[in-house]
């Protein structure tokens, strides 16, 4: 896993946070690999959320995340009502 290339033109292209470090890593033509120790069950919290907040409309990114909450899974849920109360605040300040 190296610093990402692009560091500098992260934040402003995928409109993310300026003065985080962003890593990546390849193996073969692949553009993700495990990390060790890596459980496939926080793979699939991870792939379950992002799938939520693909959607460009945040009332549509705020509807998937509520069915999250009903997962069974503490930490997603957590993480989704922190994301729906961050969505939330962004509208309202618009």
């Amino acid at each position: 896993m190296t610093t990402h290339r692009e560091q500098k033109e992260l934040a402003t292209k995928y409109r993310l946070e300026a003065g985080t470090t962003y890593y990546e890593a390849f193996e073969a033509e692949r553009g993700l690999i495990p990390l060790a120790g890596e459980k496939p069950a926080s793979v699939a919290k991870i792939r379950q959320f992002c799938r939520a907040v693909r959607a460009t409309d945040p009332n549509v990114k705020i509807q998937r995340l509520t069915k999250l909450l009903g997962s069974g899974d503490a930490d997603l849920e957590v993480a989704a009502d922190q994301a729906i109360d961050f969505f939330r605040q962004k509208m309202m300040s618009r």
